[in-house]
């Protein structure tokens, strides 16, 4: 008896449809996935804030946001809105970091690859 095997063969194809980074707090376009625009047409820094609370227990995760901002202003705001919110909370917290998006070219394919981290 001949047993056939079959083979399957993927192959990935990286598309990007629409994607910005819009700041959550006044609507500016901070990067365009699609286009490379940014100030500098090649990165762009943003500010991540995340948010959240422990007051409920196991289900507190609920509570995580994270809000990306494109400059200080928008991030003082965004702290102040939270911290008013969040009044009478023993558990409020929030971690503030610097983010990039960035746009790289492969050195074999010549194709424009987008990364945000």
């Amino acid at each position: 008896m001949i047993e056939e095997h079959k083979r399957k063969v993927m192959k990935e194809i990286d598309e990007i449809c629409g994607a910005k980074i819009i700041c959550d707090k006044c609507g500016k376009v901070i990067f365009d996935f699609v286009d490379g625009n940014s100030h500098n047409k090649i990165d762009a820094c943003y500010f991540q804030l995340t948010t959240g609370h422990h007051d409920w227990g196991n289900d507190s995760p609920d509570s995580v946001k994270c809000d990306e901002l494109c400059c200080e202003t928008c991030v003082i705001n965004a702290l102040a809105d939270y911290f008013e919110n969040s009044k009478g909370s023993s558990t409020a917290y929030f971690e503030l970091r610097r983010a990039r998006a960035v746009v790289t070219k492969d050195w074999k394919t010549g194709v424009q690859k987008f990364y945000k981290d």
